[in-house]
């Protein structure tokens, strides 16, 4: 049971840490994206007046590297959280099978310990009355 509530601890502990990556990974991609939006608007404000701007356009492939890369890690990370939620709810419900049948075996604990008693009770009586 120890075992089992540390498991649970650990993965639910790594799902969250995946889980805030993931969120900064998906914040840090819209902030790329709209950086990026903003260097592509340059650039064609820049084409238009036939006035292109090297640095505009540098920064434009970079952040558009950048957010190739963003949105890969994301993906792996969503597909690591996945897994993980898939494992707690694997842990979770085998928890809950042995819970069950702890449960019964402690019923079944309890109710051979009762047949026992009334057993030796009614023993003892038959004892007694063959002394009287």
């Amino acid at each position: 049971e120890a075992e089992g509530a540390a498991q649970r601890a650990a993965h639910a502990g790594a799902a969250k840490r995946w889980a805030e990556e993931l969120a900064l990974e998906k914040a840090t991609s819209r902030r790329l994206e709209a950086q990026l939006l903003e260097a592509k608007a340059a650039l064609e404000r820049s084409a238009e007046l036939r006035q292109v701007d090297v640095q505009s356009l540098q920064q434009a492939v970079v952040l558009e590297a950048e957010l190739d890369s963003t949105r890969h890690v994301a993906g792996e990370l969503e597909v690591q959280v996945r897994f993980l939620h898939q494992q707690l709810s694997d842990v979770l419900q085998s928890n809950a099978r042995l819970r069950s049948e702890l449960t019964a075996r402690e019923d079944l604990a309890f109710r051979n310990a009762s047949v026992s008693n009334v057993k030796e009770r009614f023993r003892q009586n038959k004892q007694h009355e063959c002394r009287t």
